[in-house]
């Protein structure tokens, strides 16, 4: 359900931003639509809570086989709320922007356009886990040519595997 959630959320904050991420400048002069874009904030904060979430229910059934590669799915799942979190605050910076613009709007365009830049590269440049559509990235390991159980699996299956509890 968290992964739902994270694909809903990410889609829809995008979404939302397209009027920032489209024409900053023209966001600034213009009448920017506020609500719209505080709406996308809101869902990427529940985007936060569902990357942690996500990674918190992962942790102990990866821990089972591997500990480390656990512990390095939850750091990339924070280094990712981490990159979100600094493209929300270039978007809501834009909004606050044309707040603030007043008759320099022209003037305070092209920062505008390297706010909304930092939240196109923050997007591009996250680590991507599961949530963002790659489903090959969840850890999948081999030990002595078997695969590793991720989900808890019988005591019989991890004999015939090969794999250790």
């Amino acid at each position: 359900m968290l992964y739902l959630i994270t694909f809903v959320t990410s889609i829809g904050a995008l979404l939302l931003f397209q009027p920032i991420l489209d024409d900053p400048q023209g966001y600034i002069a213009g009448a920017g639509e506020d609500k719209r874009v505080y709406f996308g904030v809101l869902l990427e904060l529940i985007l936060i809570i569902a990357n942690l979430g996500t990674a918190i229910v992962i942790f102990p059934l990866v821990k089972r086989q591997h500990e480390i590669m656990a512990v390095s799915y939850v750091a990339a799942r924070i280094m990712e709320c981490v990159f979100i979190l600094v493209g929300l605050l270039a978007v809501l910076a834009v909004v606050t922007l044309r707040h603030d613009a007043g008759a320099d709007a022209a003037s305070l365009g092209r920062l505008a356009e390297s706010l909304a830049a930092i939240k196109d590269w923050t997007f591009r440049a996250r680590p991507r886990t599961r949530s963002s559509g790659d489903s090959s990235r969840l850890p999948s390991f081999r030990r002595r040519g078997a695969p590793i159980c991720i989900l808890p699996c019988s005591p019989v299956e991890r004999r015939a595997r090969g794999t250790r509890l």
